[in-house]
């Protein structure tokens, strides 16, 4: 990552503070399928009977009435009459109706709290719950009739009455709301379709219904989100994409503005390196199938004011000099003479050149292959794992990136990684060797469990802002799979195979060669924990067993459901890693093959995927399999374990379990395959 420019003062703080106060906005990202956060009003309601309210630690609450953010300088928002009453109208529409907003500290860390509310819902009955005799004492004040009329309207919102004398008094003994102001009142939730289409809000008011809060919002709430230069002011005060993506799905109007936006921050941040071929360099991008990574991605991930003044940018194999010839004829900048490769990209990146003009530098690494998520993936921390291309990026690990964490990539250990490099050389990121950070066991941030690129979930955030230049494609495309260590040091996490005995290193050590050692590894996968999920039945061809044996092929850890076929956890049987123990393609050492009885006739409903053992773990010769075939020379032998896993004819992804009716086909399958020499020599 490069150097960094002095950062720009930052927008007045009352425009900070109004944005925050308007615009805490909680990302429900349906479309880029994320679990990270925005802003957090929070919607309860639920039938249980137990709250674990703890999770509540980091917060602080607000009421309209007396917000602690003060706009008083309406000046510094807008020097628009018209614009300051708008402004006016809306936080004075907060006060008429109660709104409570609550502010996380952290919003990554108030978005798992909502998250623990949620997964509370299903807790056994009576967990510990805070006394609420102060709630109740003001419920038997209002006499009997007034208690009728009250359950009758708790009732009508599908709200029960213990757990909001419950929530009150939690709220209460937390200090977020003093219990005195709980009189005549009642909880009734807003959406967001009302407000912003992306905010939770539980609203706080004793004559106020949903349908009167629906007719009375729509003046100033409309009227406002209807000005673009407010909606643009508004866009440039948010410095996560995110936010500004969430944004977008308030109405067309905010969209239209929200999309001009983020596309002007992009050319911003690229402009200085391309001047007036902004155009030329987003075509150049999407024809190699080139991404952006390093400084000015993180920039367009936070904007934080700074200027990068070094562009990153990773190249599929072959596409380098085109893209070289573009950068000294069209950009004008003067090659430097190439530099040596960094030692955690020697086995994915083919070459590495650099660029000079002026104080700018642009950088070229043409990957090794199989696309350019492997250079991506062996970046020396987790923060660096972030690439953009012209309408579109992914962040691996946006939790920890969001909140400054950097954990190193175990691939670079050896040697130190150089502090000077990527996101280690930048001030404001706490670098972490591990997940002993982490309070409480990693789930699935655990640094010893492997993962796809093309995966969605809370390890990649993979979202796009122009369409017409794909990123989700691109990622769905990759078969590059990656980890960040091969042990896991947080003493909590259940996949620390030094705390957790019934846990195990893959691959073993030996590979299971024979009838015992085979019984061996069963055991050890039925006794795995935590217990997996779902497990598949292959043939193993082992290198001293009498004949192929029928064995279990669980998923991966973490995993709940098979999507591809490199989610089956084979290092049970195969070691298909060789050398690089962290990031690979999940398609090496594999080959797939239809059955046909004869030239005549069509393949069967099912085919067979044979995975053999990486050539460079130098295992012994296959006893069984030279015997199967009938191989002669010493020379022809297949070396290591070979597993086979039965599928769908034409869909690699639909796993079938084998049978021993199986067996026969695979031996006649396999001696016919042999002499495909670049998949068995």
């Amino acid at each position: 990552m490069s150097s960094i420019e002095r950062p720009e003062p930052h927008p007045p703080e009352s425009i900070r503070r109004l944005v925050f106060v308007l615009l805490h906005i909680r990302l429900i990202m349906a479309h880029v399928n994320c679990d990270l956060p925005g802003v957090y009003l929070v919607l309860q309601r639920s039938n249980t009977a137990s709250y674990r309210f703890s999770t509540f630690r980091h917060c602080t609450c607000v009421f309209a009435e007396t917000i602690e953010y003060p706009i008083v300088d309406i000046s510094d928002v807008a020097r628009d009459m018209n614009n300051r009453v708008r402004l006016k109208e809306f936080m004075a529409f907060l006060v008429q109706e109660g709104i409570i907003i609550f502010f996380f500290d952290d919003v990554v860390e108030g978005y798992l709290a909502l998250n623990d509310i949620v997964a509370c819902a299903g807790e056994a009955p009576g967990s510990p719950v805070p006394p609420v005799s102060c709630v109740f004492s003001l419920l038997v004040g209002l006499g009997v009739i007034l208690l009728i009329v009250l359950c009758a309207i708790f009732l009508s919102r599908h709200l029960c009455l213990p757990i909001l004398a419950r929530s009150l008094k939690a709220f209460a003994q937390l200090r977020l709301i003093e219990s005195s102001q709980f009189h005549a009142i009642h909880l009734h939730c807003v959406s967001v379709l009302l407000l912003l289409q992306s905010t939770l809000y539980v609203g706080l008011s004793a004559a106020t219904t949903n349908t009167s809060f629906a007719r009375t919002m729509n003046n100033p709430v409309k009227e406002f989100f209807h000005q673009a230069p407010l909606v643009q002011m508004v866009y440039h005060c948010l410095p996560l994409v995110t936010d500004m993506l969430a944004l977008q799905g308030t109405n067309r109007e905010v969209k239209r503005v929200g999309t001009d936006c983020i596309i002007g921050r992009f050319d911003r941040i690229l402009r200085p390196f391309v001047e007036e071929h902004i155009a030329e360099f987003r075509f150049m991008l999407h024809t190699t199938s080139a991404v952006i990574n390093g400084s000015c991605a993180m920039q367009m991930w936070r904007d934080d004011g700074r200027h990068a003044t070094n562009l990153n940018i990773v190249v599929p194999s072959d596409f380098g000099p085109l893209l070289a010839d573009f950068i000294i004829d069209t950009l004008r900048y003067d090659k430097v003479a190439d530099t040596p490769i960094n030692h955690a990209y020697t086995k994915v990146i083919r070459s590495h050149s650099e660029f000079q003009r002026g104080g700018l530098k642009i950088t070229v690494s043409e990957a090794l292959g199989e696309g350019v998520f492997k250079v991506i993936m062996a970046s020396h921390t987790t923060a660096d794992m972030t690439l953009m291309t012209a309408g579109g990026m992914t962040v691996f690990y946006p939790l920890w990136t969001s909140r400054g964490i950097a954990v190193t990539n175990g691939a670079v250990l050896r040697p130190a990684p150089e502090p000077t490099i990527g996101c280690m050389s930048q001030e404001g990121w706490e670098v972490k060797s591990c997940t002993s950070f982490m309070d409480g066991p990693c789930g699935l941030l655990c640094p010893a469990l492997w993962r796809n690129v093309a995966d969605a979930g809370r390890n990649a955030l993979i979202f796009e802002w122009d369409h017409r230049f794909p990123m989700k494609r691109l990622a769905e495309r990759s078969n590059v799979i990656w980890r960040l260590s091969q042990r896991c040091a947080n003493p909590e996490c259940p996949y620390n195979s030094i705390t957790n005995g019934n846990t195990c290193d893959l691959p073993p050590k030996p590979m299971p060669h024979d009838l015992v050692s085979i019984e061996r590894q069963k055991e050890i996968i039925e006794q795995h924990m935590p217990k997996y999920k779902e497990t598949y039945l292959g043939v193993l061809y082992a290198t001293a067993a009498a004949t192929p044996q029928i064995v279990p092929i669980p998923l991966r850890d973490g995993l709940a459901s098979l999507a591809y076929i490199s989610h089956l956890q084979i290092l049970h049987w195969v070691d298909f890693l060789g050398r690089n123990k962290h990031v690979l393609g999940a398609g090496r050492n594999r080959k797939t093959y239809n059955v046909i009885s004869d030239p005549d006739s069509s393949p069967w409903a099912h085919a067979f995927t044979f995975f053999r053992e990486d050539p460079l773990v130098y295992a012994p010769p296959n006893a069984l399999i030279r015997n199967i075939a009938n191989i002669a020379s010493n020379d022809a032998d297949v070396t290591g374990n070979v597993l086979v896993v039965k599928h769908v004819h034409g869909d690699k992804n639909k796993i079938v379990d084998c049978n021993q009716r199986d067996i026969n086909a695979i031996n006649v399958l396999m001696t016919r395959a042999l002499g495909d020499a670049e998949f068995w020599a």
